[in-house]
């Protein structure tokens, strides 16, 4: 969990480094966060028409876009080894992209599945 300066610094950052801060947190903690309600996760979209699943590195960045159209979500954990192995295969089956770190006034990195396992793959093997 990030301290409360850290959180208030990273919310600061472009979405780039939103973007490399969150595989790097992710490899740390090997735990994705999204949120979600009753009827499952919610997902974003862009202006083509595109659908993308929000993903943050901790609850606490989560939690911040749990309000408007996501008022009744909540953040919730995905263990990392499950995400990669059930989330993003179902993802790329069905054409989807992620979204990095959205906040609510700022749409985060939408990225390609294969583009954020080379990234996290990449930050994962420094671990190991």
């Amino acid at each position: 969990m990030p301290s409360k300066k850290e959180i208030e610094e990273v919310l600061k950052l472009d979405a780039e480094k939103r973007f490399s801060y969150t595989i790097k947190r992710i490899a740390d903690f090997e735990f994705v966060w999204a949120i979600g309600d009753q009827h499952g996760f919610a997902n974003y979209g862009d202006d083509n028409g595109n659908v993308a699943f929000a993903i943050w590195p901790f609850e606490a960045y989560a939690a911040l876009c749990c309000k408007a159209d996501f008022a009744n979500c909540k953040p919730e954990a995905i263990e990392l080894d499950f995400f990669q192995e059930e989330y993003l295969t179902d993802f790329k089956d069905r054409k989807m992209r992620l979204a990095i770190f959205p906040l609510p006034t700022d749409k985060g990195i939408l990225i390609d599945i294969e583009e954020f396992e080379q990234r996290l793959q990449k930050e994962l093997d420094e671990y190991y």
